[in-house]
């Protein structure tokens, strides 16, 4: 084989290289985490703050336009990250609750054993880097 229809063979493969990492960076802009950081970023600061309150059989999120309540017998499924809870009160739609919310009633071990005991775990997420 010559040096020329190595090249050749090179060249052929640098438009597909091309569209693939483009096809790459639109894709990463649409996923559901860079949606939701967007979302995240564009909040007023008063709407960024929430707060968690966990109890032995149901657990609270506050913020300053809306409140949930939920019990753990209710939640479909949960997955747990690194430094937090996604409770699953419907199938699309997870509740956000860290780890350290967990902290004064039982701590996290515990969490995830009562969380085990009522619903589903999902495979582990990632916890998203600000």
């Amino acid at each position: 084989m010559s040096a020329r229809g190595g090249s050749k063979d090179s060249a052929d493969v640098v438009p597909f290289l091309f569209i693939a990492v483009l096809l790459l960076a639109v894709f990463s802009r649409l996923s559901p985490r860079a949606a939701a950081r967007r979302h995240f970023r564009a909040l007023p600061e008063s709407q960024r703050e929430f707060t968690y309150e966990v109890g032995p059989v149901d657990f609270s999120i506050t913020t300053a336009d809306s409140a949930v309540r939920q019990t753990y017998s209710s939640l479909l499924r949960y997955s747990e990250g690194p430094s937090a809870f996604a409770l699953y009160g419907m199938p699309q739609v997870a509740q956000l609750a860290p780890k350290r919310a967990f902290a004064k009633v039982s701590g996290p071990g515990r969490a995830r054993s009562s969380l085990a005991s009522t619903c589903a775990p999902q495979e582990v997420f990632a916890s998203p880097q600000a």
